[in-house]
Protein backbone atom coordinates (compact mmCIF):
# COMPACT_ATOMS: atom_id res chain seq x y z
CA UNK A 1 0.00 0.00 0.00
CA UNK A 2 0.75 3.19 -0.59
CA UNK A 3 -0.35 6.64 -0.47
CA UNK A 4 0.00 10.43 0.93
CA UNK A 5 -1.27 13.16 2.00
CA UNK A 6 -0.37 16.69 0.78
CA UNK A 7 -0.60 20.42 2.47
CA UNK A 8 -1.14 22.60 -0.55
CA UNK A 9 0.13 26.25 -0.47
CA UNK A 10 -3.40 27.69 0.35
CA UNK A 11 -3.61 25.51 3.07
CA UNK A 12 -6.36 23.39 1.47
CA UNK A 13 -5.44 19.30 2.70
CA UNK A 14 -5.79 16.38 -0.05
CA UNK A 15 -4.97 13.26 0.28
CA UNK A 16 -4.17 10.17 -2.91
CA UNK A 17 -4.04 6.99 -3.68
CA UNK A 18 -4.73 4.71 -0.01
CA UNK A 19 -4.34 8.08 1.73
CA UNK A 20 -8.06 8.24 0.86
CA UNK A 21 -11.09 6.99 2.99
CA UNK A 22 -14.28 6.20 2.32
CA UNK A 23 -17.84 7.81 3.86
CA UNK A 24 -21.44 7.27 3.53
CA UNK A 25 -23.76 8.93 1.20
CA UNK A 26 -27.43 9.14 2.18
CA UNK A 27 -30.51 9.81 0.93
CA UNK A 28 -34.22 9.53 2.00
CA UNK A 29 -36.32 6.89 -0.01
CA UNK A 30 -39.41 8.09 -1.49
CA UNK A 31 -42.32 6.33 -3.24
CA UNK A 32 -45.51 7.17 -4.92
CA UNK A 33 -47.83 4.29 -3.56
CA UNK A 34 -46.13 3.76 0.18
CA UNK A 35 -49.77 4.16 1.93
CA UNK A 36 -51.71 2.17 0.01
CA UNK A 37 -52.32 -1.27 -1.03
CA UNK A 38 -51.89 -0.30 -4.88
CA UNK A 39 -48.34 -1.59 -5.91
CA UNK A 40 -45.72 -3.54 -4.82
CA UNK A 41 -43.84 -1.60 -1.73
CA UNK A 42 -45.47 -0.47 1.46
CA UNK A 43 -44.46 1.25 4.39
CA UNK A 44 -43.88 -0.51 7.81
CA UNK A 45 -44.09 2.20 10.65
CA UNK A 46 -43.90 -0.36 12.90
CA UNK A 47 -40.76 -1.51 11.64
CA UNK A 48 -39.30 1.32 10.34
CA UNK A 49 -39.01 0.02 6.99
CA UNK A 50 -39.86 0.08 3.66
CA UNK A 51 -41.42 -3.36 2.68
CA UNK A 52 -40.71 -4.91 -1.06
CA UNK A 53 -43.74 -7.40 -2.51
CA UNK A 54 -42.67 -9.81 -5.37
CA UNK A 55 -43.70 -8.86 -8.48
CA UNK A 56 -42.81 -4.82 -8.97
CA UNK A 57 -40.92 -3.25 -12.19
CA UNK A 58 -39.29 -0.72 -12.32
CA UNK A 59 -41.41 0.79 -15.15
CA UNK A 60 -44.39 1.06 -12.68
CA UNK A 61 -44.21 4.54 -10.28
CA UNK A 62 -46.38 2.31 -7.53
CA UNK A 63 -43.38 -0.59 -7.38
CA UNK A 64 -40.68 1.31 -6.59
CA UNK A 65 -38.94 4.28 -4.23
CA UNK A 66 -36.65 6.73 -5.42
CA UNK A 67 -33.76 8.79 -3.37
CA UNK A 68 -31.56 11.48 -4.68
CA UNK A 69 -28.05 11.39 -3.20
CA UNK A 70 -25.68 14.70 -3.70
CA UNK A 71 -21.79 14.04 -4.23
CA UNK A 72 -20.38 15.67 -1.24
CA UNK A 73 -17.48 18.24 -1.34
CA UNK A 74 -15.29 16.08 0.48
CA UNK A 75 -15.68 13.55 -2.10
CA UNK A 76 -12.79 12.35 -4.53
CA UNK A 77 -13.69 13.60 -8.28
CA UNK A 78 -12.75 13.09 -11.75
CA UNK A 79 -12.89 10.28 -14.17
CA UNK A 80 -13.58 6.71 -13.28
CA UNK A 81 -15.14 7.31 -10.08
CA UNK A 82 -15.91 4.39 -7.80
CA UNK A 83 -19.44 4.69 -5.59
CA UNK A 84 -20.96 1.33 -4.15
CA UNK A 85 -24.97 1.32 -3.53
CA UNK A 86 -26.11 -1.00 -0.72
CA UNK A 87 -29.18 -2.28 0.91
CA UNK A 88 -29.58 -2.18 4.63
CA UNK A 89 -32.44 -5.08 5.44
CA UNK A 90 -34.02 -7.19 7.89
CA UNK A 91 -33.35 -11.14 6.79
CA UNK A 92 -34.81 -13.81 7.38
CA UNK A 93 -33.53 -17.24 8.43
CA UNK A 94 -35.98 -20.25 8.45
CA UNK A 95 -34.55 -23.72 8.87
CA UNK A 96 -31.20 -22.73 8.43
CA UNK A 97 -32.31 -21.18 4.64
CA UNK A 98 -32.30 -17.53 3.77
CA UNK A 99 -34.38 -14.68 2.34
CA UNK A 100 -33.57 -14.37 -1.77
CA UNK A 101 -34.89 -11.80 -3.43
CA UNK A 102 -34.02 -9.32 -6.45
CA UNK A 103 -33.76 -5.79 -6.09
CA UNK A 104 -33.13 -4.04 -9.24
CA UNK A 105 -31.89 -0.32 -9.54
CA UNK A 106 -31.94 2.13 -12.01
CA UNK A 107 -29.81 5.82 -11.97
CA UNK A 108 -28.29 8.56 -13.80
CA UNK A 109 -26.30 11.07 -12.63
CA UNK A 110 -27.29 14.80 -12.88
CA UNK A 111 -23.94 16.93 -13.94
CA UNK A 112 -24.16 20.66 -13.08
CA UNK A 113 -23.61 23.38 -15.52
CA UNK A 114 -24.44 20.59 -18.51
CA UNK A 115 -27.57 19.59 -19.70
CA UNK A 116 -30.30 17.15 -18.05
CA UNK A 117 -29.51 13.50 -18.67
CA UNK A 118 -32.75 11.52 -19.19
CA UNK A 119 -31.37 8.39 -19.92
CA UNK A 120 -30.89 5.41 -16.81
CA UNK A 121 -28.59 3.06 -16.22
CA UNK A 122 -29.72 -0.28 -14.64
CA UNK A 123 -28.27 -2.68 -12.06
CA UNK A 124 -29.10 -5.33 -10.03
CA UNK A 125 -28.82 -6.89 -6.79
CA UNK A 126 -29.40 -10.31 -6.03
CA UNK A 127 -29.78 -11.15 -2.05
CA UNK A 128 -28.34 -14.89 -1.09
CA UNK A 129 -25.26 -13.50 -3.71
CA UNK A 130 -24.44 -10.18 -3.17
CA UNK A 131 -24.93 -9.97 0.72
CA UNK A 132 -22.18 -8.68 2.85
CA UNK A 133 -22.66 -11.31 5.81
CA UNK A 134 -23.71 -15.10 5.53
CA UNK A 135 -27.03 -16.11 7.67
CA UNK A 136 -26.78 -19.57 6.33
CA UNK A 137 -27.15 -22.29 8.52
CA UNK A 138 -27.43 -19.33 11.73
CA UNK A 139 -30.30 -19.92 14.37
CA UNK A 140 -33.42 -19.32 12.86
CA UNK A 141 -34.33 -15.36 13.28
CA UNK A 142 -34.37 -11.94 11.99
CA UNK A 143 -30.89 -10.69 11.18
CA UNK A 144 -29.56 -7.26 10.04
CA UNK A 145 -28.19 -7.22 6.25
CA UNK A 146 -25.99 -5.62 3.84
CA UNK A 147 -26.53 -6.53 0.31
CA UNK A 148 -24.29 -4.59 -2.82
CA UNK A 149 -25.39 -3.80 -5.97
CA UNK A 150 -22.66 -3.79 -8.43
CA UNK A 151 -19.97 -0.87 -8.42
CA UNK A 152 -20.76 2.35 -9.99
CA UNK A 153 -17.98 4.04 -12.00
CA UNK A 154 -18.35 7.18 -13.43
CA UNK A 155 -16.95 10.67 -13.98
CA UNK A 156 -18.31 13.58 -11.61
CA UNK A 157 -17.87 17.08 -9.47
CA UNK A 158 -18.63 18.12 -6.78
CA UNK A 159 -22.44 18.41 -5.90
CA UNK A 160 -23.48 16.26 -9.04
CA UNK A 161 -26.54 14.63 -8.05
CA UNK A 162 -28.10 10.95 -8.22
CA UNK A 163 -30.90 9.94 -9.18
CA UNK A 164 -32.33 6.38 -7.96
CA UNK A 165 -35.02 4.42 -8.24
CA UNK A 166 -35.36 1.11 -7.25
CA UNK A 167 -37.85 -1.92 -7.03
CA UNK A 168 -38.20 -5.89 -6.45
CA UNK A 169 -38.43 -7.53 -9.47
CA UNK A 170 -38.34 -11.04 -8.54
CA UNK A 171 -41.27 -13.89 -7.95
CA UNK A 172 -40.54 -15.52 -5.05
CA UNK A 173 -42.69 -15.32 -1.89
CA UNK A 174 -42.10 -13.14 1.02
CA UNK A 175 -41.15 -9.29 1.59
CA UNK A 176 -38.08 -7.75 1.78
CA UNK A 177 -38.26 -5.37 4.67
CA UNK A 178 -35.48 -2.38 3.59
CA UNK A 179 -34.33 0.17 6.30
CA UNK A 180 -31.45 2.23 4.43
CA UNK A 181 -30.36 2.63 1.04
CA UNK A 182 -27.02 4.32 0.45
CA UNK A 183 -23.55 4.62 -1.19
CA UNK A 184 -20.09 4.62 -0.56
CA UNK A 185 -17.58 6.73 -1.91
CA UNK A 186 -14.26 7.69 -1.25
CA UNK A 187 -13.37 11.04 0.49
CA UNK A 188 -9.85 12.96 -0.42
CA UNK A 189 -10.34 16.05 1.52
CA UNK A 190 -11.94 18.02 4.05
CA UNK A 191 -14.24 19.75 1.41
CA UNK A 192 -13.55 21.52 -2.15
CA UNK A 193 -10.89 24.65 -2.67
CA UNK A 194 -13.71 26.24 -3.84
CA UNK A 195 -17.74 26.73 -3.37
CA UNK A 196 -18.50 25.09 -6.29
CA UNK A 197 -15.32 23.47 -7.84
CA UNK A 198 -12.47 21.18 -6.83
CA UNK A 199 -9.80 20.59 -8.62
CA UNK A 200 -8.00 17.12 -8.82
Amino acid sequence: MSGYTQIKSDGTIRSYDDATAWDDMVGDLFGKRLYSTTGKVDYDYNENCLVFQSGGTLLSANDRVGSNLQIAHAARVGSNIEFRPHLHWFQEVTSGTIDSFTMSMRYRLQRNDEAKSTSWTTITLYSGTDDVFDFTGEVDGIYNQISEFPTIKLTCNISDTFQVQMARTDSNSGNMNVYFMDMHYEIDSFGSDDEFTKTT
